[in-house]
C-alpha cells in the first residue's frame, strides 16, 4: 500500500522578480518598420493628431503608415529636436548647429535673423511666441513680426546677466515661460497695470520674476530640469535625484523617499507630465513614473534608453528612445510578464493571488498587492493541464503526467496519483468531479483507497469512486442552488444530478457535438436567484440555458464567432461574456438590445502580448490571462469606444494633373471637407488621402462609395490601409457625390468624411450646340436627299417614258419589218407563183410552195410578240422566207447558209426579225436586178467567245444600181430600207436591250463595177 500513500514534495521556492518583469504592452516601431533612425529625439502630435518625430535623420510627420520628411535647403545639419507646437499650429524645432525651423503651410523654413552655436531648448508660449534657450542668452521670436531678439526684462529689474546661459525652458497653459539658468525664474506672458482713472490699459509683457530655492548650500542649476503640471510646477536634479515644487514662491525641498529611490543612479534624459498628472521621468535605463496622488511609483522597461515622452489623443503612449526607436503603448493598463520560455496554459486566482501554470512544469504565484512572483517547479518538465483554486480546501490543485498536485503553505505535493490527464477538476458538497480526457469521474476522497475495482459502478459505494461516462471531457459547472453538475465533453453536455449516493445523468444537450467551455451567471433580484448557464461548442456557437428546473427550456443559441476563430474557454462577468481564442479575447454584451449586440474583440492591437489566449480568470478589477508568450494583465472595464479616426485629404489630381488643394489639408480639423470639382469627359481622378488611426495600426480601411439621387446609397468599397490614393479611370456625364472614409479595425468609421461633389462635363459631340449642328447638318442632308430624290424620280420618270416610247417605237418598227414581211405585194407574188405551178399541173412543187408559205404565216404570226427569239427559231424562219423568194426568181438562183460548228443556236438569243430585213434587200435590191447567176450566202460564226459575227452577202447589182433602178420604178413596192434598219438598232441600243454592229460592204471588181453587196452584223454575246 505504500506505492498509494501521498508523497509530499518540496520544491526549492524562489522569488523571480527579473526573470518575470512587468511591462506594458508596446509595438516597437524602428528602422524595420520604415522609421528613418532609431535614435529619435523628440515627439508630438499637431491638432489634426498627426504624430511628428524629430531624430537623427531629421523632421518626419508620420500617419501610422508612412514617414513623410520635412527639409530645408538652409539646413546644416540633418538632426532635428526639440519639436514645439505653438496654439497657431505652427510646429518649431532645432538642430545641433544652432539653426532653428518652423513648418507651416507644410512646408519646412529656417528662422531667419537668428543662427547661434548651440541651442539648449525651445518653448512656445500661449501668445505663440517661441522662447529659445542659448548659451548666449535667452532669445525670443514672433511669428507675427517675423523677428528675433535677445530678451531683456522690460523693468530692468534684472539685468541681463542673471540668464546669461539658460539651461531649460517650458511654458505653461497660462501662458507664462519657466526659465531655468544662473536663476530660477518665470517670465509673464501679460501683466495688466492701471495707470490712471481713466482706466487706460498698457500691457507690460515679457517680465521676469526670480524665485529663490529653500537650501543651504548654492545649487548648480544646469543639472536641473523643470516639469510644469496645471498650477504645480517641479525642479528635478538630473544628477542628485533631488525634488523641488514651488510652494508659496519658493522652491521647497520634497521628501519622497519612493521616487528617489527609483531614479536615484538612474541619467534623466527627459521630465514630462501625462493628463493625469503622473511624472514620467525618461532615463538611459528605462522609464520612471509617479503618481503624487497615491504615492506610488512604477519603474519598467530598463533595457531602453529612453529620450521623450508623448500621451496622444487616444490615450496611447509613445516613448521615444536613442537606440530602439519608439515604443507605442495602447494602453498602458495592459501589463504583461513576457520573460518566459513557455506557454502560460492555466491561470486561476484566490483573493489576492494570481496563479498560472506553464508547458515547462512550473506553476507561478502573482502577489497583486506588492506585484512579487514566486515559482514552483516539478521535477520533470511536464504541461500544467488544470489549475484550480478550492476556495473550501484552500488550496491550488493542478495536474501533470496524470498526477494531481496541491500548493499549499508554499509547499507542493502529491495529492491523486492515478488522476488521469485532468482537463477541468471542481470540488463539490459530495467530492471531487473530475473531467479528464479519458472519462469523467466522481471521487469521494482523495484519502480512500479507490484503486481497487475503480471502473465498477456497482462498487463506486463502497470505494468513493465513480465513472460517470468515458468521454473526453473539458469544463465542469456546478450549480448549487439547483445542486446539478453539468460536464462538458467531446459528445455533448451532461446534466447530473445526485440521488442515492450516486451521480446520475439525467439529460445530455449537444448530443455527439464537443462543447469546448462553460461559465455560469447568477442574478438575486426579490430574494429569487435567476440562474443562466452558457456553453460555446467546437463551431463558435453560443448557447444559454435557463437553469431555473421549473422551466425546463431548451438550449437557445444567441451568437457565434467569427469564421476561423477557435474558442479554448468562456468566462463571465456582471453582463459580459469573454471568450478566450486563438485570435485575442471576444466579449460578448448580454446587456445590450438585441439589434445592436455584436462580439467586440481585444487583440494585439488594442495591446495583447499575443492573440492566442489560452486561459483566464477575474480578479477584483483586471482580466488575467494565460497566452502563449506569458502573463497578461487588462483592466476588467476596458473602454473599446477609443477616439475615432480621422481622415485627410490631401490632393486631387484630375487626369493627373495637380489640383493644389493641400491647403485643406493643412485646415481639415478633423471636420468634414468638401471638394467642388469640374472634369472632362474620360478624364481620371485620383484621390490622395491620409488617415489618422494610430490605434489600428496599419489594419485600417480607406472607404469610399457614391451618394446616390435614390433612397439607398451605393455599397462601400475598400482598400487597405497603405493604399492611400482612389484611382478612378473615368464617370459617367453628368453629376457625382463621393463620399470617403476610414474604416478602423474594429469596424467603426471615422466621424468625417471627405465629400467631393463633381460634375463630368460631356464630350463636345453631347453638347447642345453639337447637337444642333446636327440637326441643322442633317436637316440639310434630308433636304438635299430629298431634293435630290424627287429629281431622281422625275428622272426616272422621264426614263421611264422614254423606255415606253422605246419600247412603243420597236413594236412599230417590229410591226414595220412584220409589215415587210407580209406586205400584199410579196403575197400577191407568191400566190400567184403558186397558182401557176396549178396551172402548170405542177401538183408538187405547188403544194411544197404552198407547204413553205403556211409555215413562214405561222411562224411570222408566232414571233410576232416576241421581243427576241432563238438563233435557230431565225434561221428556220429565215430559211422558209429565202425558199419563198427563190420561187420567184429564175431558175438560176442558188443561196446557202453556213453555221459555225460550236453554235449552239438553242442558247443564243436575236431580237425578231432582225435578219429578215437585210435578206430581202439583197433580194428586192440586188439580186432580182442581175441577169445571170445569182448567189445568195448567211454566214454565222463567232470570231471570239464574246461576239457572234453574221454575214449576208449577194452577188447583185449593188447599192447604187438598185437605186437608180428604184427611183424609175417608184411604183414598186417599197422596201425595208437600209436607214429603218439602222433605227430599229439604234432603238434596241437605246433600250439597253442588245449590242448590235453592223457593216455595209459594196463590193466592187478591179474595173469598179459592183459586184454585189455584203452585210456584217457583230452581236455582243453578254447581252444573248
Amino acid at each position: 500500500m505504500k506505492k498509494y500513500l501521498l508523497l509530499v514534495f518540496f520544491f526549492f521556492l524562489f522569488i523571480n522578480l527579473p526573470l518575470f518583469a512587468q511591462k506594458p504592452s508596446f509595438r516597437l516601431i524602428t528602422t524595420e518598420q520604415g522609421l528613418p533612425s532609431n535614435e529619435v529625439y523628440s515627439i508630438l502630435q499637431d491638432k489634426n493628431g498627426f504624430v511628428w518625430i524629430g531624430c537623427d535623420a531629421g523632421l518626419f510627420r508620420y500617419n501610422g503608415i508612412t514617414f513623410v520628411s520635412y527639409k530645408t535647403p538652409t539646413q546644416q545639419s540633418k538632426s532635428i529636436t526639440g519639436l514645439s507646437l505653438a496654439p497657431n499650429g505652427v510646429l518649431y524645432c532645432h538642430n545641433f548647429t544652432g539653426q532653428v525651423f518652423f513648418v507651416e503651410n507644410d512646408k519646412m523654413d529656417e528662422i531667419e535673423g537668428f543662427r547661434e552655436s548651440y541651442v539648449a531648448n525651445i518653448a512656445v508660449s500661449k501668445q505663440n511666441e517661441l522662447w529659445i534657450a542659448t548659451k548666449d542668452g535667452l532669445w525670443y521670436y514672433s511669428h507675427v513680426t517675423k523677428k528675433c531678439q535677445i530678451y531683456t526684462d522690460i523693468d530692468k529689474k534684472y539685468p541681463r546677466e542673471h540668464i546669461t546661459t539658460p539651461f531649460r525652458t517650458i511654458s505653461d497653459k497660462e501662458g507664462n515661460i519657466w526659465l531655468v539658468a544662473n536663476v530660477m525664474g518665470k517670465i509673464n506672458a501679460q501683466n495688466n497695470y492701471q495707470i490712471n482713472k481713466t482706466n487706460d490699459i498698457i500691457n507690460a509683457k515679457n517680465q521676469l520674476n526670480i524665485y529663490p530655492i529653500n537650501r543651504k548650500s548654492k545649487l548648480t542649476l544646469s543639472n536641473y530640469t523643470i516639469c510644469v503640471y496645471q498650477s504645480n510646477v517641479w525642479l528635478f536634479g538630473m544628477v542628485t535625484g533631488d525634488i523641488y515644487q514651488l510652494k508659496n514662491g519658493t522652491f521647497e525641498l520634497m521628501d519622497l523617499p519612493v521616487l528617489k529611490k527609483n531614479i536615484l543612479g538612474k541619467k534623466i534624459t527627459h521630465i514630462l507630465t501625462d493628463k493625469q498628472g503622473k511624472i514620467w521621468v525618461m532615463t538611459f535605463t528605462g522609464v520612471v513614473v509617479y503618481d503624487f496622488k497615491t504615492n506610488e511609483v512604477q519603474t519598467f522597461l530598463e533595457e531602453f534608453s529612453f529620450s521623450s515622452f508623448l500621451e496622444d489623443k487616444d490615450g496611447a503612449i509613445w516613448l521615444t528612445t536613442l537606440h530602439d526607436g519608439v515604443l507605442y503603448i495602447p494602453d498602458f493598463q495592459f501589463k504583461s510578464w513576457q520573460n518566459q520560455p513557455n506557454k502560460i496554459l492555466k491561470v486561476c486566482h484566490d483573493k489576492e493571488n494570481v496563479y498560472f501554470g506553464n508547458t515547462g512544469g512550473v506553476v507561478s504565484v502573482l502577489n497583486t498587492k506588492n506585484n512579487q512572483i514566486k515559482t514552483y517547479s516539478l521535477p520533470t518538465k511536464s504541461d500544467i493541464r488544470s489549475l484550480d483554486y478550492d476556495f473550501l480546501d484552500k488550496k491550488v490543485y493542478f495536474n501533470a503526467n496524470s498526477v494531481l498536485y496541491a500548493l499549499d503553505n508554499n509547499k507542493i505535493a502529491t495529492i491523486y496519483p492515478n488522476a488521469g490527464s485532468v482537463k477541468a477538476f471542481v470540488h463539490l458538497p459530495q467530492g471531487y468531479m473530475f473531467a479528464t480526457s479519458a472519462n469523467n469521474y466522481f471521487l469521494e476522497d482523495f484519502k480512500k483507497d479507490n484503486t481497487k475495482n475503480n471502473n465498477d459502478k456497482n462498487n463506486s459505494n463502497n470505494t468513493g469512486y465513480q465513472v460517470i461516462n468515458n468521454q473526453w471531457g473539458r469544463a465542469i459547472i456546478y450549480d448549487d442552488i439547483n445542486k446539478i453538475c453539468w460536464i462538458a465533453t467531446n459528445k455533448g453536455l451532461l446534466k447530473v444530478v445526485f440521488s442515492e449516493k450516486e451521480w446520475l445523468i439525467e439529460d445530455i444537450f449537444f448530443q455527439d457535438k464537443q462543447v469546448l467551455g462553460l461559465t455560469k451567471i447568477t442574478e438575486t433580484t426579490n430574494n429569487t436567484n435567476k440562474n443562466t448557464l452558457f456553453a460555446i461548442t467546437f463551431e463558435g456557437k453560443l448557447y444559454e440555458i435557463a437553469l431555473e428546473t421549473a422551466l425546463n427550456a431548451p438550449p437557445k443559441q444567441i451568437t457565434q464567432l467569427p469564421d476561423n476563430v477557435q474558442a479554448y474557454t468562456i468566462l463571465a462577468n456582471g453582463e459580459k461574456l469573454f471568450v478566450a481564442t486563438n485570435q485575442g479575447i471576444f466579449v460578448w454584451h448580454l446587456g445590450e438590445k438585441l439589434g445592436t449586440k455584436t462580439w467586440q474583440k481585444i487583440g494585439k492591437l488594442e495591446g495583447l502580448i499575443s492573440e492566442d489566449v489560452l486561459s483566464l480568470c477575474i480578479l477584483e478589477d483586471k482580466i488575467w490571462l494565460g497566452t502563449s508568450k506569458g502573463l497578461q494583465s487588462i483592466p476588467l472595464d476596458f473602454v473599446f469606444d477609443k477616439p475615432f479616426p480621422a481622415v485627410f485629404l490631401k490632393n486631387i489630381f484630375i487626369n493627373k494633373k495637380n489640383t493644389n488643394i493641400i491647403a485643406n489639408f493643412l485646415k481639415n480639423d478633423v471636420t468634414d471637407v468638401y471638394e467642388d470639382i469640374s472634369m472632362n469627359f474620360e478624364e481620371s481622378l485620383n484621390v490622395n488621402l491620409e488617415a489618422n488611426c494610430y490605434f489600428s495600426g496599419d489594419k485600417f480601411r480607406y472607404a469610399y462609395r457614391f451618394k446616390q439621387t435614390t433612397k439607398s446609397d451605393s455599397v462601400w468599397n475598400y482598400q487597405p490601409a497603405n493604399s492611400d490614393n482612389i484611382a478612378f479611370p473615368s464617370f459617367p456625364v453628368g453629376a457625382f457625390q463621393l463620399e470617403i472614409k476610414v474604416l478602423d479595425h474594429q469596424n467603426r468609421f471615422s466621424k468625417n468624411s471627405i465629400w467631393i461633389n463633381g460634375v463630368v462635363l460631356p464630350p463636345f459631340w453631347q453638347t447642345w450646340w453639337f447637337f444642333g449642328s446636327i440637326l441643322m447638318i442633317l436637316g440639310s442632308i434630308f433636304w438635299i436627299f430629298f431634293r435630290n430624290r424627287i429629281k431622281f424620280l422625275q428622272e426616272k420618270q422621264r426614263q421611264q417614258l422614254k423606255e415606253i416610247q422605246l419600247e412603243n417605237e420597236l413594236k412599230l418598227w417590229q410591226q414595220t419589218a412584220l409589215q415587210s414581211q407580209m406586205n400584199p405585194h410579196f403575197l400577191f407574188n407568191v400566190l400567184n407563183s403558186i397558182k401557176t405551178y396549178i396551172y402548170e399541173n405542177n401538183k408538187q412543187k405547188a403544194i411544197l410552195y404552198l407547204n413553205n408559205f403556211a409555215d413562214l404565216v405561222r411562224k411570222i404570226l408566232l414571233n410576232s410578240e416576241k421581243p427576241q427569239i432563238s438563233l435557230k427559231e431565225e434561221i428556220e424562219m429565215l430559211s422558209v422566207y429565202v425558199e419563198l423568194e427563190a420561187m420567184l426568181l429564175e431558175e438560176d438562183f442558188s443561196w446557202n447558209i453556213i453555221i459555225q460548228e460550236n453554235i449552239l443556236t438553242e442558247e443564243i438569243f436575236l431580237p425578231s426579225f432582225l435578219l429578215q430585213p437585210f435578206v430581202e434587200n439583197a433580194f428586192k435590191h440586188g439580186l432580182r436586178h442581175k441577169k445571170g447567176l445569182k448567189n445568195l450566202n448567211i454566214s454565222i460564226e463567232m470570231p471570239t467567245e464574246n461576239q457572234l459575227s453574221i454575214c449576208i452577202e449577194d452577188n447583185g447589182v449593188g447599192r447604187k444600181k438598185a437605186t437608180e433602178i428604184n427611183k424609175n420604178n417608184k411604183t414598186l413596192h417599197q422596201s425595208f430600207a437600209t436607214k429603218n434598219i439602222q433605227k430599229r438598232i439604234e432603238l434596241l441600243h437605246q433600250n439597253k436591250t442588245f449590242d448590235i454592229k453592223t457593216e455595209i460592204i459594196d463590193k466592187i471588181n478591179e474595173e469598179n463595177e459592183p459586184l454585189g453587196t455584203k452585210i456584217i452584223l457583230i452581236l455582243d454575246r453578254k447581252l444573248y
